[in-house]
């Protein structure tokens, strides 16, 4: 059984609803905001890859979702670089 379809302005009125009755403080969300966060959150995966990025978002071109796989990489390689200095400041020779 299917049910009915949503509309894109059902939708942002539903979620915006529900976001001011739940006390997070946020009370207004764009709907394509949660589909960025998706593919963030999917791109942080160690072992996600550009294909996967493009099946969640739908995309048949690479050249947007590969932004997000490498924007991922970046900020992972710019945390582990502060991490290794932070290690290396607390090392006595």
């Amino acid at each position: 059984m299917k049910g009915p379809s949503w509309t894109c302005d059902g939708f942002r009125s539903a979620l915006n609803r529900y976001l001011k009755k739940s006390g997070t403080g946020v009370d207004r969300l764009r709907p394509h905001r949660l589909r960025h966060t998706a593919a963030t959150l999917l791109s942080n995966q160690p072992d996600a890859t550009v294909f996967h990025v493009m099946q969640l978002l739908g995309h048949e071109d690479s050249r947007m979702a590969q932004k997000y796989v490498d924007k991922q990489r970046e900020e992972r390689a710019k945390k582990n670089k502060e991490m290794l200095e932070q290690i290396s400041k607390g090392l006595v020779f």
